[in-house]
């Protein structure tokens, strides 16, 4: 395993989240104590406290984003907006390593102000399934500004559209 390896090497911290397979409340608490384990290590290993205000301050964000990602995309349905493949590739940041920031909640909030102006459209509408061929010349000709097809989306920054309980941050 790549992380216990570059943990031994560097001699820092490992801790691997064991997510069960099966959804129930036994499973929800399980993981839960391993978050708390993972917070506790965490501070430990900087010296420093998790601040859980700031935690669901950002989760609150998350929260707001996800609305307007969700209003962005009942829009998309209907609309011509421009998009490429590497485009969409890059919206894997703000659904996943950017989501809960200022900036992030401020793009989709702009994106759902901006896809107002588009017109209405008859383009077949393709959704990306696993990781999108972002390099291949052949491709790019299909889907990037194509007035005929347009991409979507990807079900790689589709993970979990749920409302999230920002009070309970560890569930």
């Amino acid at each position: 395993n790549t992380m216990k390896y570059l943990a031994k090497k560097y001699e820092i911290p490992y801790y691997a989240l064991d997510i069960p397979y099966e959804y129930n409340k036994d499973s929800e608490e399980y993981v839960i104590g391993q978050l708390k384990e993972l917070v506790a290590m965490i501070e430990n290993a900087t010296g420093k406290k998790l601040e859980e205000e700031k935690l669901k301050e950002v989760l609150k964000r998350e929260q707001k984003s996800r609305i307007y990602q969700k209003k962005y995309l009942a829009q998309l349905k209907n609309k011509s907006f421009p998009t490429t493949l590497t485009s969409e590739m890059f919206m894997l940041f703000t659904a996943h390593v950017f989501m809960g920031r200022k900036e992030t909640c401020k793009f989709y909030e702009m994106l759902v102000d901006e896809i107002k102006n588009y017109p209405e459209s008859e383009k077949i509408k393709i959704f990306w399934v696993h990781l999108m061929p972002f390099y291949q010349h052949s491709l790019k000709e299909y889907f990037n500004n194509n007035p005929h097809y347009q991409l979507v989306g990807c079900d790689l920054y589709f993970d979990y559209a749920d409302e999230i309980d920002y009070n309970n941050p560890y569930q």
